[in-house]
């Protein structure tokens, strides 16, 4: 779906995959493959020179992609993501993000290409994003909830 929105899109699409592609999948001119690691500071370098991130999610209900939701939203960015139930904990469709559903390029080239015309949108989607990232994910409220959580199972003398 990704590579089918892509076809017309005039920008770069660096994609970080170990996965097995569909021949001819990576033929396409403005598709850089990223096939080897990437440390964190690599990572980090590639999201803050991205414009936004998109996350084109599996058919299966578990919270596959998370990680690039979490670190899109920290690092500010817009994001374009599949439709899935077990992320909707994670994101606000419209304020953090542009959803999109399923096995549809079109609708996902649509989202490409009203972020990329859109800088403000695109500007507000991250600032959101970081900010939710911030109240739900940051490892102070990670902290202070975890402790809560182990409070809860602790027996009182």
């Amino acid at each position: 779906t990704l590579f089918a929105a892509m076809e017309s899109v005039p920008i770069e699409l660096r994609l970080r995959t170990s996965r097995r592609l569909a021949p001819g999948a990576d033929a396409l001119a403005n598709v850089r493959l990223l096939r080897e690691r990437v440390d964190d500071r690599e990572l980090r370098d590639l999201y803050a020179g991205c414009r936004f991130v998109v996350a084109p999610l599996s058919q299966t209900n578990n919270a596959g992609g998370l990680s690039a939701i979490q670190e899109a939203g920290a690092m500010g960015k817009a994001l374009v993501v599949t439709d899935n139930p077990a992320i909707r904990d994670f994101i606000v469709p419209d304020e953090t993000c542009l959803v999109v559903p399923r096995h549809d390029a079109t609708a996902m080239r649509d989202a490409i290409l009203r972020l990329l015309n859109d800088p403000d949108l695109c500007e507000r989607l991250g600032r959101n994003a970081r900010r939710l990232v911030e109240e739900t994910a940051s490892p102070a409220v990670f902290a202070v909830r975890f402790g809560a959580a182990l409070r809860g199972f602790a027996r009182t003398t």
